[in-house]
C-alpha cells in the first residue's frame, strides 16, 4: 500500500513542508470549514505529520484537509488504555463534496492508525453541514453537548443542601496530578476522560478544588476566570460517592470563589444525557443558552467493506 489512498479521482496524502502555502490558500478559499487552530499550530501539525490533504493530481490546488491529534485515554487501575484521535480541523474547497473528500481522508487516517489499535476517532461539529458530512462519511453521533449560563452572579445565593459525608473542600496541589487523573478515569466513560496532559492544563490554567473524605479524594471541580466570566470546566465525583451532596458542595464552593473574584457570569457545558449534572446546574440557577455541538465517533471498519482494518 502506498502513501496515497484513492477515492474516485481524489487522492489523500500526508501534507509536508511544501504544502504550507497551499494549505493557507485553501483555508482562505474554503467555503466550508471548521478549524479551531491558529495557523502556527497548523504549521506544527504539518511538521508533525498530523495533517492530511486531498488533491486530484500534484499540479492542482488542494481540495480538502484534515488535521488530527492524539490523546491517550486513561484507564482506572487494572484497565486498558484507549488511544483517542481528535479531528481538530477540516476544510473543503467549494469544488469538492465534503462527504466524498471526508471519506477519502478518513480511509487514509484509518490506514495510518492501524498500529495504534485500539483507538477511536472523535470529531466535534458545530455546523449542520458538517453533521451531515460526518454521518455520510461513516461517523456516528455519540452525544450532543449543551451550554448553560448563570447571569447576575454577584446577586446570586446558592441553594441550601446537605452534604451527608464529612467532606473537606480544599485547593488541589500540583503533586496530586496522578491522583486526579485516576479519579477522573473512574468518574467518566472513556470518551470523556481527561488525559494526564489535559489534567495538567486544568491545574495550570485555573483553580482546581478537591473534595476529600478522610484521606480519599472523592471529587474535584476545575474552573477558570476570564475577566468577569467564570468558566466551570469540569465537575467529577467518584461513582462510590455520588448521592452524598459532594458535587453540589464542590459546585457551590467554585461559584463562591467566582463571586469573590468579581465574576458577573458563569458558563459551562455538559452532555445532553447527563441528567444528574444538569439537575445540579438547574438548582443553582443555570439555564440553557441554546448553543450546542455534536460529538461524533468513528468505527473504521464501516468505511469500506473491501478494506480490512
Amino acid at each position: 500500500m502506498t502513501d496515497t489512498e484513492k477515492g474516485g479521482a481524489m487522492q489523500a496524502r500526508i501534507a509536508d513542508r511544501k504544502d504550507v502555502g497551499p494549505v493557507h490558500r485553501l483555508l482562505l478559499e474554503a467555503t466550508r470549514q471548521q478549524v479551531d487552530l491558529a495557523f502556527d499550530h497548523i504549521e506544527l501539525a504539518i511538521q508533525e505529520q498530523r495533517c492530511l490533504v486531498v488533491e486530484r493530481n500534484a499540479e492542482d490546488a488542494l481540495l480538502a484537509l484534515l488535521i488530527f491529534t492524539f490523546e491517550e485515554t486513561p484507564a482506572p487501575t487494572g484497565g486498558s488504555a484507549l488511544q483517542r484521535v481528535y479531528l481538530q480541523g477540516m476544510a473543503f474547497h467549494r469544488h469538492v463534496s465534503p462527504t466524498e473528500a471526508l471519506r477519502v481522508l478518513l480511509c487514509k487516517l484509518a490506514r495510518m492508525l492501524e498500529k495504534h489499535q485500539p483507538y477511536t476517532i472523535i470529531a466535534y461539529s458545530r455546523q449542520s453541514w458538517l453533521d451531515r458530512a460526518l454521518r455520510s462519511a461513516g461517523m456516528a453521533q455519540a452525544e450532543r453537548v449543551e451550554f448553560f449560563s448563570l447571569e447576575n452572579l454577584q446577586r446570586r445565593q446558592g441553594p441550601q443542601f446537605d452534604v451527608t459525608a464529612a467532606c473537606l473542600i480544599r485547593p488541589a496541589a500540583a503533586t496530586e496530578l496522578d491522583a486526579l487523573t485516576t479519579l477522573d478515569a473512574c468518574a467518566f466513560e472513556p470518551l470523556w476522560r481527561y488525559s494526564r496532559r489535559q489534567m495538567q492544563d486544568a491545574l495550570n490554567t485555573g483553580p482546581v478544588l478537591i473534595a476529600q473524605v478522610n484521606d480519599q479524594l472523592v471529587g474535584y471541580m476545575a474552573f477558570q476566570f476570564l475577566e468577569e466570566t467564570c468558566l466551570l470546566v469540569r465537575l467529577a465525583v467518584h461513582p462510590d460517592w455520588r448521592g452524598w451532596g459532594i458535587g453540589r458542595a464542590l459546585f457551590g464552593a467554585a461559584l463562591l470563589q467566582a463571586q469573590r473574584h468579581g465574576c458577573t457570569r458563569a458558563l459551562l457545558n455538559t452532555q445532553a444525557g447527563n441528567q444528574r449534572a444538569k439537575d445540579i446546574y438547574h438548582a443553582f440557577g443555570f439555564r440553557p443558552t441554546g448553543e450546542s455541538f455534536a460529538v461524533f465517533t468513528f468505527e473504521p471498519s464501516i468505511l469500506d467493506p473491501a478494506i480490512s482494518f
